[in-house]
Formats: structure tokens, C-alpha cells, sequence
């Protein structure tokens, strides 16, 4: 929180208010001198004459519209722009965690649910696929459930699943530690919401295989294995032989699966639930887990959990983004305000590809982007330290650039179900 600074007030006339405002400019925010003023007024400090309460009426009034401004200015610097996408190419779209709980429900509620995702539709208006993480159950408000022994509980309600839907998410790890937390009913019952509002899912299942499994999504011609898992959930949120749950990291069947989706479709994503809550620092288990992952198959894993950005890494002809923080949320930390949408275009006749990461802050529960250069350049370092600078360049309006070859030249053909597999569903294009 700001610290509040309550510098002694100058008595005198309203010009010598004014001064002492200004000189104390650099000390505090709009929103401090605006509060201090209508203390005065309340005090009586200042002159007890109509015109001088007017006057300093007016002042807050204008410190407060003025303030607006310069926020929604640092915040949301430029329109939303998406990246263009050629007649021969794909393009998929992934972020962090969407939470649509707590204090994010209360926004939705009052304002819309539509405008959490309202600078999102418009950069991934062109994605075939977009994907996310869910952080939360979703429940239903007439049910009792069996509630998690834990201190911190996240849920949302079917209205804001839906909205999420129609703003374009397509598809969503439930692989985390707070699926389960209103017990194996709430995971059913997230489950059927997804399936209600026709949204794809990985990482949770009626029982163990089902939760282990790869799904098949088709974009635009090609065909991307979809799996997730969690190496953080509690123990007895996994799922059993015959009891709804998620996918731990330890799960017996988990790599050969990620190899099965390999050999079943054009590239392989993996969403994992990993490392430390507010930790920049990528620990040894998630590099093991990751290197394992796309040693199995996986070309693109996506990490989840620590709420703020970690770094990019390439390994072999894989890549992996340890964490992409959130990205619809009420966490008010510096950090866990930058967040990062990462976009991947795919040309379908060479198989070559190119990851767009664009630089994103979080205000009022939902991300924009931002070209502020102090938010940019911290989104930058976190991202890019384990990079070598001939691995990416920087454009113009802050975006990173990855090149990487992705898949092999893309031939149309019918999706053929692996083992292992879920219904195939057709999303979007």
C-alpha cells in the first residue's frame, strides 16, 4: 500500500494552500492530496467563507478526474492491436490464470463479466485456439459441497464461465490447486460447466486415466495435443479409479501420454501447475519436469501457479514459458500485476513459427497492454533473462519476438483418436 505522508499544513490564504500543494507534489499521489484536502475542509481548516470551500471543492474534483487520466494512460497506453495472420498461417493464443472468483466476482457482478476480457477479444480476435488456465471451481450456489481444509478457496459461478466462453477462451487446464477445492462434486461440476458453454478441458476427469488424457483440437487445419497436470495441488485433490480429480506431475501414465498426443497431431502444448507463489526464480523440479516433458513430445509447455512472469526457455526443439502469471485477477502486488499474452503464428506449409509475447499490466482485475516503459522493461527482464539476445528481437511497440520451427509442413487430413484420447471437438475457424 501507498504510504500515507501527512506533511503539516500551511495556514494562510488559498494561494498559499496551492503552494504548498505543489511543493509537496513529488512526495504524494493524486489521490493522497485529494483525500488531505477534503480532510481540511471536513476540519475546518480551511477559511469557513462559501467561495474558499468552492475553490477547494473544485481542486479535488480536478485532482481526482485529472488522476483518472494519468492512470488509465499509464495503464493502457495504446489500443489493442492483434497480430495479423496470413491466408497460409494458424494462430494460437495462451495466458496465465484466469481467476473469476473473490474480488473478480464482485467486479463482474457490478460492472460486467464482458469487461474483464475486453482488450483480450481484440488481441486474440485471429487465434484459432485461445487457452488459459482456470484457477477456480466453479459451483453452484444451491449445492452443498464438501469444502477443501484450506485457508484460501476459489470458485466462480456459471455466469462468469460463460462469459469467459463467449469472449473466446477455448480451452483450459484444470490442473491446479483450486479446482478441487469444493471436493470431487465441485470438480464434477466445473466439468459440466465447461462442457455446458463448450469448452474444451485437460488436466481433470471423472477418474484417473480420464483426467490423465490428451486431448486432439483441431485449429484451422492443424491438430494440437492439449494436455495439463500439477505438481502443487494437495494429494487428495488428484483423481482415483473411480472418483473426479486432476492430474498430478506424478501421475504413472502422464509421459507416455504427452508421446501418444505426439504421435497422434502436428504439435503438443502441456499447461503445468508448478513452483513457487511469488518466487521469479525457476526451481530445479520444474526444470526437470519441463526438460521430461518435451523430451516426451511436448514442443510448447506453459507454466502456471507462482503469479508472476518467469522466464523463457528454450530446450532441444522445445520451448518453455515457466510461468505466465496471472492474467484475470485481484492480486494488487507490483509483480503480480505484469502478466504477458503469448501468441504463436504457424505457417502451415513450412511448419516454421514465431511467438509473439506482448507485454501486459493488470488494472481492476483485467489485463491491457501497455507501452509504459517502466512495466515493459520489467515484463522484459523477467521473461527474457535466460535468452540469448540472438534468440528474440524486440519490436518497436515493445513486443517480443521468438522464431522457432513448430511442426512439420501441415497436410489436411481426418484427426484419427490415439489411445488414451478424449472426443475430438472442432473449435474455432
Amino acid at each position: 500500500m501507498d504510504r500515507k505522508n501527512k506533511p503539516g499544513f500551511i495556514k494562510g490564504e488559498t494561494m498559499q494552500l496551492a503552494s504548498h500543494v505543489h511543493d509537496a507534489q513529488h512526495k504524494l499521489s493524486l489521490k493522497q492530496r485529494a483525500q488531505i484536502l477534503t480532510r481540511r475542509i471536513v476540519m475546518g481548516r480551511m477559511h469557513h467563507s462559501l467561495l474558499g470551500t468552492l475553490i477547494a471543492v473544485i481542486l479535488v474534483l480536478a485532482l481526482v478526474i485529472v488522476g483518472s487520466k494519468l492512470q488509465t494512460s499509464a495503464w493502457n497506453a495504446v489500443e489493442p492491436t492483434a497480430v495479423p495472420v496470413a491466408d497460409h498461417e494458424v494462430q494460437l493464443s495462451f495466458v496465465g490464470d484466469v481467476m473469476l472468483g473473490r474480488y473478480v466476482a464482485s467486479f463482474g457482478e457490478k460492472e460486467s463479466y464482458a469487461e474483464l476480457f475486453r482488450d483480450s477479444k481484440t488481441l486474440w480476435e485471429h487465434s484459432a485456439l485461445v487457452f488459459a488456465n482456470l484457477e477456480n471451481a466453479v459451483i453452484r450456489q444451491e449445492e452443498s459441497y464438501e469444502e477443501a481444509d484450506k485457508s484460501l478457496k476459489l470458485s466462480a459461478t456459471q455466469e462468469a464461465l460463460q462469459m469467459a466462453a463467449e469472449a473466446g477462451i477455448d480451452a483450459v487446464s484444470l490442473a491446479n490447486d483450486h479446482v478441487g477445492d469444493y471436493g470431487r462434486e465441485g470438480v464434477r461440476h466445473t466439468i459440466e460447466s465447461l462442457q455446458e458453454f463448450g469448452m474444451e478441458y485437460a488436466g481433470a476427469g471423472a477418474e484417473r486415466e480420464e483426467a490423465g488424457t490428451y486431448r486432439l483440437l483441431e485449429a484451422d487445419g492443424l491438430t494440437v495435443g492439449f494436455v495439463a497436470c500439477t505438481q502443487v495441488a494437495p494429494d487428495h485433490f488428484a483423481a482415483t479409479k473411480d472418483g473426479y480429480g486432476v492430474c498430478p506431475t506424478s501421475y504413472t501414465n502422464l509421459y507416455e501420454n504427452v508421446f501418444a498426443a505426439s504421435t497422434n497431431s502436428d504439435f503438443v502444448v502441456v499447461y503445468v501447475h508448478w513452483g513457487n507463489e511469488n518466487d521469479l526464480t525457476v526451481t530445479e523440479a520444474q526444470r526437470k519436469i519441463a526438460y521430461r516433458l518435451i523430451d516426451s513430445g511436448a514442443d510448447v509447455v506453459i507454466g502456471s501457479h507462482p503469479n508472476i512472469l518467469q522466464e523463457v526457455e528454450q530446450y532441444k526443439k522445445g520451448i518453455v514459458f515457466y510461468s505466465l502469471g496471472n492474467y484475470i485477477s485481484d492480486q494488487a502486488t507490483r509483480q503480480a500485476r505484469n502478466t504477458a499474452m503469448v501468441q504463436l503464428n504457424v505457417d502451415k506449409n513450412t511448419g516454421d513459427g514465431y511467438f509473439t509475447l506482448i507485454p501486459m499490466r493488470i488494472n481492476e482485475f483485467h489485463p491491457y497492454e501497455t507501452t509504459n516503459n517502466f512495466y515493459v522493461s520489467q515484463i522484459q527482464q523477467s521473461l527474457l533473462k535466460a535468452l540469448p539476445g540472438s534468440a528474440y528481437s524486440i519490436l518497436d511497440d515493445g513486443r517480443i519476438r521468438i522464431p522457432m520451427k513448430v511442426c512439420d509442413p501441415v497436410v489436411d487430413q481426418p484427426i484419427e483418436n490415439g489411445a488414451g484420447t478424449a472426443a475430438t471437438q472442432v473449435i474455432r475457424g
